[in-house]
């Protein structure tokens, strides 16, 4: 028979171990994600080049081909976080503060950063002009997910997948 200790010692263990395998399991989901561009579904472009991606996001380009005005829409949380990574290779944080440097430059008109993606979806389909980024799982008709490079989120070497 087992001490009260040894017992409050192996409880303590399996609580530790449950806690890192949840840990576990939410990275593993983090990673797997796959984040997709999105724009208002009345816009011309079907397809970014990385560079051209990177571009827009770093707020280097303030119009679209047609003329008409690019409104960043950004998301807190972890696909910002992969985002922001992948596409730029920054974190999110010093991607809002480059958006905010840029906005008080007067280059950019203040980019939205929304809570969830149900939040930018609506922004960006509201926005003739607008493009932000979500998880794929969250799209619907109401938006345009563009190709990168020619890639389709859904495919092999896709940027942020």
């Amino acid at each position: 028979m087992r001490s009260k200790r040894e017992r409050n010692r192996m409880r303590t263990k399996m609580f530790v171990l449950l806690g890192l395998l949840f840990v576990l399991s939410v990275s593993t989901y983090v990673s797997a994600q796959t984040v997709v561009v999105i724009v208002n579904a009345g816009n011309r472009i079907t397809d970014l080049s990385n560079a051209d991606l990177k571009t827009m996001f770093k707020a280097e380009k303030a119009d679209w081909s047609d003329g008409k005005k690019v409104f960043l829409t950004g998301l807190e949380g972890p696909v910002a976080e992969k985002f922001a990574k992948m596409a730029l290779g920054l974190s999110a944080k010093k991607m809002n503060k480059m958006w905010l440097t840029k906005v008080f430059q007067g280059v950019i008109e203040s980019p939205q950063v929304l809570a969830n993606g149900a939040a930018v979806k609506q922004h960006v389909a509201n926005m003739p002009g607008g493009i932000g980024f979500i998880d794929a799982t969250e799209v619907d008709v109401s938006v345009k997910i563009l190709t990168i490079d020619g890639k389709k989120y859904d495919g092999a070497g896709y940027l942020l997948k």
